[in-house]
């Protein structure tokens, strides 16, 4: 069984670990899923397009979503967003 360190230090796909989507908060254990199934499609993007990604916002709490100006309902509570920069 791996250890929360562990969980959240995760190499989810070649080109993604699960704590990419950790900026200033921690991904609750409840919401991992869904942060692995968001960097698994964004790899299919990666390797779909042949350029590099970059995760420029990941998880978000609550409280920070709130103090960002995100939408009530932001999907980057929920594990499920990330915006991100596609190179080139």
């Amino acid at each position: 069984m791996l250890s929360k360190e562990q969980k959240h230090n995760e190499q989810v796909t070649n080109n993604f670990n699960l704590s990419e989507m950790e900026f200033y908060d921690r991904i609750p254990d409840k919401l991992l899923d869904a942060s692995r199934e968001l960097l698994r499609n964004l790899q299919v993007i990666r390797d779909t397009c042949g350029k590099s990604i970059k995760i420029i916002s990941g998880y978000r709490s609550p409280e920070r979503n709130e103090s960002v100006g995100g939408a009530k309902k932001s999907q980057h509570m929920e594990g499920n967003a990330a915006d991100i920069q596609i190179s080139g």
